[in-house]
């Protein structure tokens, strides 16, 4: 805030929000108040650390262009409506990696082992381990596996191509993964 001569620490946000729309550099008490946290939001969704430091960065961006869509009555919160921001912007940059990653993205989930392992080969070693793992599987175990992390259909869309209920599949999910982490 070098050239701006007021006090704004004591202003709440969606006042610096809208003061920062004619002077860009007031945005910077918003990034102070809200990198740790965004970082955190985006970490929950993606799991990475440099993700999430380019997530939170992006949504920063995005809050500041989209300042005058925050409505101005009590209802509606910056905090609320900025981290709503960071959470899609976190999930469209999860989807895109799992698209990137193709069935790497449900390995993830049971990567457990290789939690904080930046070794390359770690993951590699995760990745053939949980493989052959999930080749272990009962056949219909291993069926749910891929239905519902590699070709990410939902319960429901199971249950209906499977003639199963909810229940029954979430059931069936629920062994697999089981199973999957005692073969590990």
């Amino acid at each position: 805030m070098q050239n701006f001569p007021h006090d704004l620490t004591n202003l709440s946000d969606e006042s610096v929000l809208r003061l920062s729309t004619d002077h860009p550099t007031v945005f910077e008490v918003l990034v102070d108040r809200y990198q740790g946290l965004f970082y955190r939001i985006a970490h929950n969704v993606l799991h990475s650390k440099e993700d999430a430091e380019d997530v939170a960065q992006e949504a920063f961006i995005k809050i500041y262009r989209a300042a005058h869509q925050l409505r101005n009555d009590p209802e509606s919160s910056f905090k609320k409506w900025a981290s709503a921001i960071v959470f899609r912007t976190a999930l469209t940059k999860w989807r895109k990696n799992k698209k990137i990653w193709g069935t790497q993205e449900y390995f993830d989930i049971l990567n457990y082992a290789a939690e904080g392992n930046e070794d390359p080969t770690g993951r590699l070693d995760t990745k053939i381990a949980v493989q052959d793992a999930v080749a272990k599987l009962p056949p219909d175990l291993r069926e749910m596996i891929e239905l519902h992390y590699l070709r990410d259909l939902p319960y429901e869309e199971i249950a209906h191509k499977k003639g199963l209920t909810i229940g029954s599949i979430k059931m069936r999910l629920f062994r697999a993964r089981n199973l999957l982490k005692q073969y590990l």
